[in-house]
């Protein structure tokens, strides 16, 4: 017959539970912000490239072309910005003590 952990004993255990998951979540989250921020940083220096490429071939883009490259610029980096922001989000409610399950709010020790 196994003996029956105490009660303090149990919300050690699940305190530790929850700190191992919070942390899998942070990194988790963690990982998924940088490789955000270098797709926007990649994004940002392809173009810069591209312009350069641009400025020293001696055909100049029309406006119309200029304008299409502007809208598809400004369309990937938005959105990967608002994936960073949610990836914030996440962190600072993991962070946070709100953010936290109940039991782990609570001493045990």
């Amino acid at each position: 017959i196994k003996p029956v952990p105490s009660v303090s004993a149990r919300k050690r255990k699940d305190n530790a539970a929850d700190g191992h998951n919070l942390i899998l979540k942070w990194e988790s989250l963690s990982d998924k912000g940088f490789t955000t921020a270098s797709s926007i940083a990649n994004q940002k220096v392809g173009l810069l490239s591209k312009e350069k490429v641009e400025l020293e071939s001696s055909n100049p883009t029309s406006t119309e072309e200029e304008e299409k490259i502007n809208l598809d610029y400004d369309k990937g980096p938005e959105a990967l910005c608002e994936e960073v922001q949610a990836i914030l989000g996440g962190l600072t409610k993991i962070q946070s003590p709100s953010g936290s399950p109940k039991h782990t709010r609570r001493s045990s020790f």
